[in-house]
């Protein structure tokens, strides 16, 4: 098993995708998909609905596999790498996902909980 580092080493890409493709059934939703963010970089991914905006976040965060392609995370192939890299990512999502009837640090601790379970 490689070791993650804590940060990712200069120069070495925040992310990096090659010919990531995906399909469902027969509608090929990711078509060779490539693109390289630099650490400190930004990205803002447009599209109109069903055109793979969501699965491409998905693959990129470990939560769907790709059909093709290869995506590295701070240099470490997610693919074979995904669990130790999964604590290095976070996603900020268009719609609130908290429970108002919890507090603050009710909410946090319920997503600390959720988080701690999934890790093996």
């Amino acid at each position: 098993m490689n070791k993650v580092p804590q940060r990712p080493l200069a120069g070495t890409p925040a992310i990096n995708l090659s010919g990531v493709c995906k399909s469902f059934g027969r509608r090929v939703v990711l078509e060779k998909i490539g693109f390289s963010l630099a650490q400190r970089q930004s990205l803002c991914i447009c599209g109109a609905n069903a055109a793979g905006k969501t699965t491409l976040l998905r693959i990129i965060a470990g939560l769907l596999q790709p059909d093709e392609g290869a995506i590295e995370v701070c240099g470490f192939d997610m693919i074979t790498n995904g669990q130790e890299i999964k604590p290095l990512l976070g996603a900020i999502f268009h719609k609130s996902m908290i429970y108002p009837q919890l507090t603050v640090i009710e909410n946090l601790l319920f997503f600390c909980e959720v988080v701690r379970r999934q890790r093996p």
